[in-house]
Formats: C-alpha cells, sequence, structure tokens
C-alpha cells in the first residue's frame, strides 16, 4: 500500500477536483463539464472504482486490494479494449454465429430430411440396397426407403448408408447404434459444413479467450506477473490443443475410422473442459464471469455424459440422447466467449 501511495493520491486529488467543480456545473458550462468528465474518468482508471462515490470510496477502493494502475497503464489497456473490438456491432456479430452454430446442430435431421428427401440428393447419391442397411432402433430399413419413396432407376430399394448423402440419413441411425453429431456430419458435405459454420465461434476463441482476458482487461484478483504469465501459457496451450484434436475429428470420420474418431473426439473435449477452466482461473474464479464460466462448462459437460451413459433403445429418446448431449455441449463451449463479451 505504501509502494502505492503516490498514485492513491493523485486519484484523490482528482476525485476533490470532480467535487468542487460540481457546484459550476449546475449553471452550465459544457467545456468543465467534459473537463470533470474527463478527470473523473483518470480517477477511476487509476482505482477502479466508481468516480461518483468520492475521495473516500477510492481510498477504501485502493486499501483494499484494488488494482492500481499508472495513467500510461490505463491508456494502453483502454486502446487494447477499443482495438479488440467490444462494441454492440461485434458482439451482435458474436451472438449470430453462436445462433447459427446452435442452429446447425440442433436442426440436423430437418438439414437431413432436407437435402435428401426434398431437395431429392438421396435418388443421385443413395445406392446401397435398402436390405443391407441395419438401424439402431432396429427398424426394417426396406420398409423406410418404401415409404419414402427410394427407388433407384431400376425399381430397386434403396437406402443412404454412411457417406453416402449430403447429411446421414434422417429416417433411421444406418449403420450405427444410433444418432450423434459425428453420424450427421459423416459425409463430405457434412464435414464441410461443420468446419465451415465452427470455424467462426472457434476464431472468437482465438481472439478473446487465449490470454486477452488473463493479461488486460481483468487483473481483479491480483495476481503475480508469474502466475499470469503461467495461465496466459496454459490458455494458448489448451487451445491449441483442442484445435489440434478438433482437426482430427473432422479429419477421422466416424464411418470411415471409427476407433481413431472416438480417441480424438474426447481428447478434444479434455482439452476445451481444461481451456475454460483455466480461463476462469484467470478471469477471477470467484468473480462474476468465473462463475459463469464454471456453470456453464459443467452444464455442457454433463449434457455429454449423460448423452453418452443413456441407454440405447428404439425410442425417440433413446436414440437420440447422446446427440442431444452433444449439441448442448457444443452450444455451450462455443457460448463462453460471446457470453463473456456480452458481460465485461
Amino acid at each position: 500500500l505504501l509502494a502505492k501511495k503516490p498514485l492513491i493520491a493523485e486519484a484523490v486529488e482528482l476525485l476533490k477536483d470532480v467535487e468542487r467543480a460540481a457546484a459550476p456545473l449546475a449553471t452550465g458550462g459544457a467545456d468543465l463539464e467534459a473537463k470533470t468528465g474527463r478527470r473523473a474518468a483518470e480517477a477511476a482508471t487509476l482505482l477502479e472504482c466508481d468516480p461518483g462515490q468520492g475521495p473516500a470510496a477510492a481510498t477504501e477502493a485502493a486499501a483494499g486490494g484494488a488494482v492500481v494502475r499508472s495513467p500510461e497503464e490505463a491508456l494502453a489497456l483502454k486502446e487494447e479494449y477499443r482495438r479488440m473490438g467490444f462494441q454492440g456491432r461485434h458482439k451482435a456479430f458474436q451472438v449470430t454465429c453462436l445462433l447459427t452454430t446452435a442452429g446447425f446442430l440442433f436442426l440436423q435431421p430437418f438439414w437431413s430430411w432436407l437435402f435428401n428427401d426434398y431437395f431429392g440428393f438421396a435418388k443421385t447419391l443413395c445406392r446401397t440396397p435398402a436390405e443391407e442397411i441395419t438401424c439402431g432402433s432396429g427398424e426394417d430399413y426396406v420398409e423406410i426407403a418404401r415409404r419414402l419413396g427410394r427407388v433407384d432407376e431400376h425399381g430397386h430399394l434403396v437406402g443412404c448408408a454412411c457417406e453416402n448423402t449430403v447429411f446421414g440419413d434422417w429416417a433411421c441411425a444406418a449403420g450405427q447404434s444410433s444418432f450423434s453429431v459425428s453420424y450427421f456430419i459423416s459425409s463430405a458435405p457434412g464435414t464441410g459444413a461443420m468446419a465451415a459454420i465452427a470455424a467462426w465461434p472457434i476464431m472468437d476463441q482465438w481472439t478473446h479467450g487465449s490470454g486477452f482476458y488473463a493479461e488486460g482487461v481483468h487483473e481483479r484478483h491480483g495476481d503475480s506477473p508469474g502466475l499470469k504469465a503461467k495461465l496466459s501459457f496454459l490458455l494458448q496451450v489448451t487451445q491449441t490443443l483442442f484445435q489440434f484434436f478438433f482437426g482430427l475429428f473432422m479429419f477421422n470420420t466416424l464411418c470411415i475410422m471409427k476407433t481413431a474418431h472416438f480417441i480424438v473426439v474426447g481428447l478434444f473435449i479434455l482439452c476445451l473442459i481444461a481451456h475454460f477452466l483455466v480461463l476462469a482461473v484467470a478471469m477471477g474464479a470467484r468473480t462474476r464471469v468465473g462463475k459463469m464460466i464454471h456453470v456453464v462448462t459443467a452444464i455442457g459437460t454433463v449434457s455429454v455424459v449423460t448423452g453418452f451413459l443413456w441407454p440405447v433403445g428404439p425410442s425417440w429418446l433413446g436414440q437420440h440422447a447422446f446427440w442431444l448431449g452433444e449439441c448442448i455441449g457444443l452450444t455451450c463451449a462455443f457460448g463462453i466467449v460471446p457470453m463473456i463479451s456480452l458481460t465485461v
């Protein structure tokens, strides 16, 4: 506290100037009001407190361990904050990307029906004899093909096996025990759609989640420089590992490399959980933002685990529980950074 005394005195004097200028403001004076506002902002930046609370509150904030910065540091952080683009338009873009990703995930059965049956791609792409396809629900695929009119040019009933169509067949989990996100995107167009849509929220994670919060905007938990450097390093490492294994997840599709697919999915989920836990610590585990990260991470993790453990059966939930858990988990993962942006 003694080391901070000069900055504390400067900030208190600035706030006293604000109080002395309050009376003339009642009679007008736009220039004086602007000057007073600037000095109040300078004092608030130095002590991170409400300038309207007066010098006493500023002194208490400093004594209570609030972060005290030099004017140069404060201006640098302001410029960094402005440069990173936390304005209304960027926040709207973040929310739009999140809603687009959630819509793509939760509406995958609809996209499958739309492209495969409504647009008719199943008639040209689905060439597997219907009697060779098994359904996770135990249904007879021959009856499904007959009901949906899936007949080739020779009059034979055909079905959409793995990788045969635009998105995995919505009519039943063809060749799988149940539906999953990986099942719907196992085809080339489906993988490309997932990569194109997920690129935006992942880019947001790189821009706003790999050290920026820990190093600049939120330093309220009083970390030492060494600890902050370690947190920044861990954020970047966990994000890099997630990106690497997520790329392998897109490459090792469910239908072609099933075992490798399950391994890399588990690894990218673990890396992402670790990333958000470190981010919560960097933001301040007991702050509102830190608690929010913990809660959303927990919801996403529990959803995936619940879907994985849900008994597979012929019912709708027995076939879709794991897919729903994945949709909720990925939406939570891609939604954390936009929620932080809307909170700060």
